[in-house]
């Protein structure tokens, strides 16, 4: 990637090092860089201190074009980056009447009754431009030094992207001359990374020389990412197309859709519902269906069976086989997925019904024993899985892999081995 502009991020806090605090910002910041068509170098987290801030940027500097800080521009002492980054530059600090006056809108806005509480706010680096917050009181800077380029960024998530959309990505854009970076996905599901690597054989390594390919495992899905500078987008889509037909039926989608999209997809386009029954996920199943933006035009309910005598009561479970059978068990899930459908009137329906853990399992029925359900007027299929992991890992695999198999049944694909999930 010869003459490609690079970038790299520091994250400033401790909370971040001490583990308080989950760094999204620098694997959204690595995204948008690199899909722009920046060369990511480094990411580094250091303390709330000077002397760590200027160690962060000479080291960073040395390697990137572009370095980008998130946190440590609040009101408060312990937000260090703006006296550390002066006097990294050897600039003053100074008082800007412009974003004075502009902090002092923002707390109006917000009925802050004492703007002078976060006068400080309107400290600005000499030399530097505001980049201005729309969702804070904290503007970032913009700082052009020896050829190269310092943006300083909120640690606030939504203040961070916020600033970083409206005013940074427009001028990187516009400062840098960018390869244009294309990119494939490929998500799959059911198989572990070393079992979907082991379907490709020898062909990542066939693969031409700007192009690259990564894999990304989560729990029970993979991520397969294709991506290059400057690459001819049909051959691009012509390794794409073969590694997912290589991969066959645990493919899912072609695109970076979640699961939940995909199949929500299915069902708007033939204008069916779905519902669900859910006893172990608790309501994960509903929560991964709802967060897509238009679920109501195919999703109805669910019905939190918790209790056996919900299932009993509500879904119609014979008490006999709660009594013989259990409620982990085939007759119950295949049960659940009846009455719901007869209760919500749903086209579709997805149940569940285990074990999540970490107590309550036996040794005929063991801690991630997880018995799905799904089908419809017509075709009705349950399966037991065998969960590892920990209670919430167990319920997130169980939630996707009950619209895993209800996406089989959907595009008429055989289920997936439940002892190759683990």
């Amino acid at each position: 990637m010869n003459n490609v502009p690079t970038a790299s991020i520091l994250t400033i806090g401790d909370e971040v090092l001490i583990g308080r605090t989950i760094d999204s910002n620098s694997a959204w910041l690595g995204s948008q860089l690199s899909s722009m068509g920046f060369e990511i170098r480094r990411h580094l987290t250091v303390q709330d201190k000077d002397e760590e801030i200027k160690y962060g940027l000479k080291e960073l500097l040395a390697v990137s074009d572009v370095v980008i800080t998130t946190g440590g521009l609040g009101p408060t002492e312990d937000d260090r980056t703006k006296p550390a980054l002066a006097e990294f530059l050897g600039k003053k600090l100074i008082f800007s009447e412009e974003v004075w006056q502009w902090v002092i809108k923002y707390a109006q806005q917000k009925h802050i009754e004492n703007p002078e509480i976060i006068r400080n706010q309107a400290e600005i680096i000499e030399g530097s431009e505001p980049l201005y917050n729309p969702e804070g009181s904290a503007p970032g800077l913009w700082i052009e030094h020896n050829d190269k380029v310092i943006v300083a960024l909120p640690g606030v998530p939504w203040e961070m992207k916020a600033i970083f959309k409206q005013s940074v990505a427009p001028r990187l854009k516009e400062k840098f001359n960018l390869p244009e970076f294309k990119i494939k996905v490929i998500r799959t599901i059911g198989l572990p990374e070393a079992s979907v690597r082991n379907k490709l054989k020898d062909l990542p390594n066939k693969l031409p020389e700007n192009i690259q390919i990564g894999f990304y495992p989560s729990l029970i899905e993979v991520k397969i990412v294709l991506r290059g500078y400057d690459v001819d987008e049909k051959i691009l889509e012509q390794w794409h197309h073969k590694i997912a037909k290589i991969l066959g039926d645990i493919v899912y989608s072609l695109e970076d859709k979640p699961l939940a999209q995909v199949i929500g997809e299915i069902l708007r386009q033939r204008q069916q519902t779905i519902s669900t029954a859910e006893s172990c996920t608790g309501g994960y199943l509903a929560h991964l269906i709802t967060s897509i933006p238009g679920s109501s035009d195919y999703y109805l309910g669910t019905v939190v069976s918790y209790h056996n005598q919900v299932k009993s009561n509500l879904l119609g479970v014979p008490e006999e086989v709660l009594e013989t059978q259990g409620a982990v068990s085939k007759p119950t899930v295949e049960q659940m997925v009846r009455g719901v459908r007869q209760i919500i009137g749903s086209d579709w329906a997805v149940a569940t019904s285990g074990i999540a853990g970490p107590t309550g399992g036996t040794p005929e029925k063991p801690v991630g024993t997880v018995w799905i359900a799904t089908g419809n007027n017509d075709r009705l299929s349950a399966i037991k899985f065998h969960f590892s992991g920990s209670r919430l890992d167990v319920i997130t695999k169980a939630a996707l892999m009950g619209l895993d198999m209800l996406r089989r049944m959907l595009e008429d694909k055989p289920m997936i081995d439940p002892n190759k999930i683990s």
